[in-house]
């Protein structure tokens, strides 16, 4: 039976996945990785498009984007469960002892393109030929994500805890026009008109 949370979050995968704001992060997330040599790069998603939108339980939402032919280090999060699913592209994936390939975001079967990893479980995914992007949704601030990597046990934060997201965008305020400056009557005109002279004695 599909869960209020999993039909939430499905619905808010398909409402964003294909929206100029995601698609722009994607492209510079593949940029990002195609300039280095990390197996992927992540961004949250900023609070202007999920502010009042994530269902209880869910306190941020993010985009990775994994290198093509490349497998991320086994590594997993003890302080929150994640809810993701696969927005672009292909590739397999493992989470504890069970290894699969993975299936795209498909509106037909919300329980299905959302995978669900609890807390502390091992996992990692590999990119087929082409980039691999995600949409994520974790269960604590993005701020506060934790990932700890199984083989060195080195633990890390994908933000600095003063880095927030943005929590809204930027309003565009309508220039307003200048007030008219008062204009000086001209010379000659509307000054006060001057009384008949007095004839002289």
């Amino acid at each position: 039976m599909t869960t209020f949370r999993i039909r939430k979050l499905h619905e808010l995968v398909g409402g964003l996945k294909e929206t100029t704001a995601v698609r722009e992060l994607v492209r510079e997330l593949e940029a990002k990785v195609r300039s280095s040599k990390v197996p992927f790069e992540g961004a949250a998603l900023p609070g202007y498009l999920v502010e009042g939108r994530l269902p209880p339980g869910i306190a941020s939402a993010w985009i990775f984007v994994l290198r093509p032919n490349t497998p991320t280090p086994p590594h997993y999060h003890p302080n929150s469960i994640q809810h993701m699913a696969v927005i672009q592209g292909g590739g397999t994936g493992q989470i504890g002892p069970y290894r699969f390939t993975l299936q795209p975001y498909d509106p037909a079967f919300p329980e299905r393109s959302l995978l669900i990893i609890p807390e502390r479980v091992p996992h990692s995914f590999e990119a087929g030929h082409e980039t691999l992007a995600v949409m994520s949704f974790h269960t604590v601030a993005a701020e506060d994500l934790v990932e700890v990597e199984v083989e060195t046990g080195e633990a890390r934060t994908y933000l600095d805890r003063d880095a927030r997201p943005a929590k809204a965008k930027p309003a565009v305020r309508p220039s307003r026009p200048a007030p008219p400056r008062p204009r000086r009557p001209p010379a000659g005109r509307g000054r006060p008109a001057k009384g008949p002279r007095k004839p002289r004695s």
